[in-house]
């Protein structure tokens, strides 16, 4: 089922917008909204059931004008509130992979949070730019 509603792209055309049940997506975060980030500090979440695998970048070191990065894949344990490095994450790099996963625990676990009571606007999530947009209306 769906609904039509303005396309914010194109505004004379409607688009068709899905409605009913929701399906669990993937999604790219970044550590500020406010500012473009480094491509290596976005995670990229995906969902599976009770878990969510944070696809990520660590630093290892500079490299000419960027930087070398080794990509890995944690899992957030939801549930048990627990976040898993995997056994080939170099030891060096552990403690990076670590601070990332507890940093998008402690996000989710927030905007869980929030969702549960129902806040008007997910805080959480946005941090201080929820307040400017509430400063702007």
């Amino acid at each position: 089922m769906s609904r039509s509603e303005p396309n914010p792209a194109a505004p004379l055309l409607n688009q068709a917008v899905a409605i009913g049940k929701t399906e669990p997506t993937g999604v790219r975060i970044s550590p500020n909204a406010a500012n473009y980030s480094w491509r290596n500090e976005y995670v990229r979440l995906v969902p599976i059931d009770h878990r969510v695998q944070a696809r990520m970048a660590l630093f290892v070191r500079k490299q000419g004008l960027g930087a070398m990065v080794r990509r890995i894949t944690i899992e957030v344990d939801l549930r048990a509130g627990l976040v898993t490095i995997p056994e080939g994450c170099p030891d060096p790099l552990r403690k990076q992979a670590d601070v990332k996963g507890q940093r998008v625990l402690d996000l989710l676990t927030a905007a869980r949070r929030e969702r549960r009571r129902r806040a008007k606007t997910p805080t959480a999530v946005l941090g201080s730019w929820a307040q400017i947009e509430q400063d702007n209306s």
